[in-house]
């Protein structure tokens, strides 16, 4: 699994498997 910021400000992180 790797994790990466959103652009735009996004405070979440979006994870891919």
């Amino acid at each position: 699994m790797h994790c990466t910021r959103l652009p735009l400000g996004y405070t979440k992180m979006f994870c891919c498997w």
